[in-house]
């Protein structure tokens, strides 16, 4: 039985791709992750970055 070189560069190349597919999405999960945890700890001020929308100003003006 003959090894297909072509066929096992294609397998691997698959692998390499999907691979890489998973660590963009698990990249992309941890930076939102970490963007929403900075807007929400700096929502605990007295006018943060998250319910700065809020602002009673903000709100009139609509």
């Amino acid at each position: 039985m003959a090894v297909d070189l072509d066929e096992q560069l294609k397998g691997h190349l698959t692998v390499l791709a999907q691979q890489g597919i998973a660590d963009n999405q698990r990249l992309a999960e941890h930076t939102l992750l970490a963007f929403q945890k900075d807007l929400f700890q700096g929502s605990q001020g007295k006018f943060g970055n998250v319910l700065a929308a809020l602002n009673a100003d903000d709100i009139r003006t609509q």
